[in-house]
């Protein structure tokens, strides 16, 4: 591959070797290069430093400047390339058809490269353990299909699988089953394969190791524990299981309390090792129910003492916008305890947790006593609609955590 002047004046060799390059484009903003192989079937992005000089970078090979972003298996040869407007790379490949590689994918794949998940119950019901939550992940980012990058995730619901039948959930009612926790036939072989895995000795993280590789998901899915940890919610109604309170009850009893279970409460040697990676660039608390998404895994001491002890930047995202939360029980939850709902009190339950907060616009009259409290604030506009949204929130998320650094 070369770079040259548009007079003619100077032309000169910028990557090699490659093997049979064909398809090249610029980003929009013209800070990477994209660079298809053809009989390969490989395509690499590349950072530009400046006009005719890549970025070196770290562990790629074979001329370190380079990183693969995609590699179809079989027959799948890459011809030219173009981009869209938003960023999105189409390539014509052979045979005969166009892949997209799609720009929110290629931001997940370079800045996040591993995941701490909790889970929100183990449920072992009729003989098989449903795990909720982390089961959903492999389904966001895959391989399958005739596209290297698509999406296989339900985007009306927001957990299971696109284009899923309901079969067996429907025959379990006739035949009079308590199927209250509802599951489609896809979603539900996942959870079938999980289960007898288990019962022969594997271990939940290796496990979704796993299923993630088999949906080529390139992002280390990590479960805060290889041990039960049972969500419970104490309500007006009695103390029930996360799953009864959120499926079965649908969020209607009033919550007084909620805790965490667990014979061990302990976790892996892969999330400490994560954790502790010298080459961490820092911790990053996503927008979710801060007490039933966050603190299950923020209840395994370790975990906790460990961020808390960390010199790495740590950065959360406030689920809380204008004294309400986007979706889900957050603001219902926390009016219920009797807690204000508003970004201060987010502040107030991540102290000494994080050293920086990224509030809506609307909450910038906060600003001043967040910061008054040690913590740093970043105002911008939170609520995501839409990819794009996802994309600048996460690059200003990255940005906020090094400027932090």
């Amino acid at each position: 591959v070369f770079y040259a002047k548009i007079d003619g004046s100077h032309i000169q060799e910028v990557i090699s070797p490659m093997d049979g390059p064909n398809g090249i484009g610029l980003s929009p903003d013209g800070s990477q290069l994209y660079v298809a192989e053809t009989p390969t079937g490989r395509l690499w992005s590349f950072e530009i430093r400046e006009p005719g000089v890549l970025q070196k970078q770290k562990r790629v090979v074979p001329w370190e400047r380079g990183k693969l972003i995609a590699s179809p298996e079989g027959y799948h040869l890459f011809d030219s390339l173009a981009l869209d407007s938003l960023g999105n790379i189409c390539v014509g490949s052979i045979p005969g058809k166009i892949d997209v590689l799609y720009i929110d994918t290629l931001h997940e794949a370079n800045h996040v490269e591993k995941i701490i998940y909790n889970y929100y119950d183990l449920i072992n019901k009729d003989g098989f353990i449903f795990i909720d939550d982390i089961s959903h992940l492999p389904y966001l980012k895959t391989t399958m299909g005739n596209n290297f990058y698509c999406e296989v995730n339900n985007k009306e619901t927001g957990w299971g699988r696109e284009d899923e039948t309901w079969k067996t959930h429907n025959v379990l009612g006739e035949l009079g089953a308590d199927n209250w926790f509802k599951l489609g036939d896809k979603d539900l072989a996942l959870h079938l394969h999980r289960s007898k895995a288990l019962r022969n000795g594997e271990t939940l993280t290796s496990i979704t190791q796993d299923i993630a590789e088999r949906f080529k998901l390139k992002t280390v899915i990590l479960p805060m524990s290889d041990h039960i940890i049972q969500t419970v919610v104490d309500t007006d109604e009695g103390s029930m299981p996360f799953q009864e309170y959120f499926v079965k009850e649908s969020t209607n009893p009033k919550v007084r309390e909620i805790s965490f279970e667990s014979k061990h409460p302990e976790t892996t040697k892969e999330v400490l090792e994560a954790i502790n990676d010298p080459e961490l660039s820092g911790f990053m608390i996503a927008p979710s129910n801060p007490y039933l998404s966050v603190d299950p895994i923020l209840s395994i001491d370790k975990i906790k003492q460990t961020i808390m002890q960390s010199n790495k930047p740590r950065v959360a995202v406030s689920p809380i916008i204008g004294g309400d939360s986007v979706k889900g029980p957050t603001a219902k939850i926390m009016e219920e305890m009797g807690l204000e709902v508003n970004v201060m009190t987010i502040a107030n339950h991540y102290e000494d947790l994080i050293d920086g907060l990224i509030i809506d616009n609307t909450d910038e009259e906060y600003i001043q006593a967040i910061e008054s409290s040690g913590i740093k604030v970043k105002a911008s506009n939170i609520l995501m609609n839409n990819n794009d949204d996802k994309t600048r929130l996460a690059e200003e998320a990255i940005e906020f955590l090094n400027e932090l650094s």
